[in-house]
């Protein structure tokens, strides 16, 4: 749309953990960093709000308990003390404080690790997800990834639901997809992308360069899934469901294919140079 506002998309990172390379895909062998990617993101009109956290301090304390002490072995995590999300912005020249929203594509921890860097700025998150990565006990969330103690004790003060019947099916490129139209004007739409996480969601941002599809977690190499290369068995395995997440990846390259809008994935080596350091 010619009318549809253009957003400043601003790419930042708060930690890493180290995983090995083949896990994502790719063809080196060795371990890698898999950054904890988040963006500021500032409409026009709606002000300025974050897409995910990465990672935070309060994470790193809690990876000193059981059973979240599980996750840090398995996924070995680094944050320096000057990558503080809420820092991170500030060394941008972004002001933290002038926050209106984060937007959560999924409740991963790397996703939500730095939330309480910003108390009093309300969630935005899809009720769905959030309902599947807290089903059970404390240990059945943290094998799916969940550590609810990274989010305010009393979440329903601080976080704006999204419903399903808000996604409905995308047209033209995106009639594969469900949609959900953030600010009505095109600018942030919100796409399911399911399989990684239940409920998993990408977004659709229309920027002054050109749109851009920052896809999150549903891949972690881009190159990987141009490629269609097929993770190996772990790392289809630790997906919520590998055959939605494969399917996804798939509407994805058609996507690509079709627009040649760009894919950006959270923890994508492609996606680093975009990243503002200090």
């Amino acid at each position: 749309m010619t009318d549809t506002p253009a957003l400043t998309v601003t790419f930042l990172k708060a930690g890493s953990c180290r995983q090995k390379a083949r896990l994502a895909g790719r063809l080196e062998s060795g371990s890698i960093d898999f950054h904890a990617v988040f963006l500021h993101v500032r409409h026009p009109e709606h002000g300025d709000y974050l897409i995910d956290t990465g990672y935070g301090p309060r994470y790193m304390e809690l990876l000193r308990k059981f059973p979240e002490r599980v996750l840090g072995w398995l996924l070995p995590t680094r944050l320096a003390t000057d990558e503080y999300p809420d820092l991170r912005i500030r060394q941008a020249g972004l002001d933290p404080d002038a926050l209106r929203g984060i937007l959560l594509s999924h409740f991963h921890a790397d996703h939500i690790g730095g939330v309480s860097r910003f108390p009093g700025v309300p969630l935005v998150a899809r009720r769905a997800a959030y309902e599947s990565a807290s089903r059970g006990g404390h240990w059945s969330q943290v094998a799916r990834g969940f550590v609810s103690r990274l989010l305010p004790d009393d979440l329903s003060n601080h976080v704006r639901w999204i419903d399903e019947p808000n996604f409905v099916p995308g047209t033209g490129v995106l009639s594969d997809f469900l949609v959900h139209d953030y600010w009505q004007d095109g600018s942030l739409l919100w796409v399911d992308l399911p399989g990684h996480a239940d409920h998993h969601v990408g977004f659709l941002l229309r920027t002054a360069e050109g749109p851009l599809f920052y896809i999150v977690d549903a891949c972690w190499d881009v190159e990987a899934l141009l490629a269609a290369r097929r993770l190996p068995w772990l790392g289809r395995h630790v997906q919520h469901n590998a055959q939605r997440y494969e399917a996804t990846q798939q509407r994805l390259r058609d996507f690509h294919h079709a627009t040649g809008i760009p894919l950006l994935a959270c923890h994508c080596h492609r996606t680093l140079p975009r990243v503002v350091t200090a």
